[in-house]
């Protein structure tokens, strides 16, 4: 599955787990990094309104911000648009202890 359009001003549910549940935190460092690398890739284009880290998964329910909204100037669609679609599949890139599979769910 390639990269997903999310929406300006929509509401989603990430989530992603380990395959065959396989831990993607081990220490206490693996979750302080993920954090991190989740404020630099997703902080700028989503507003998080919960979040929860275990051991196997994790789950984030975040608003992407609208246009106006976003304060950078990332990528852009063919239409001349600030392209958001990237943000959740760096940040899984970015950190990938095992192999993973990637979920978005819009609400």
């Amino acid at each position: 599955m390639g990269p997903v359009s999310l929406e300006y001003g929509q509401f989603y549910h990430i989530y992603n787990r380990g395959i065959n549940g396989c831990n993607l935190f081990r220490e206490s460092e693996n979750y302080e990094y993920f954090l991190h690398l989740y404020d630099k890739y997703v902080s700028p284009v989503a507003d998080t309104f919960a979040w929860v880290l275990m051991r196997s998964h994790f789950h984030f329910l975040v608003r992407i911000r609208k246009e106006e909204e976003i304060s950078f100037m990332g990528t852009q669609t063919p239409e001349g648009r600030k392209d958001t679609s990237g943000a959740a599949a760096n940040l899984s890139v970015s950190y990938i202890p095992e192999s993973v599979s990637e979920n978005l769910e819009r609400f």
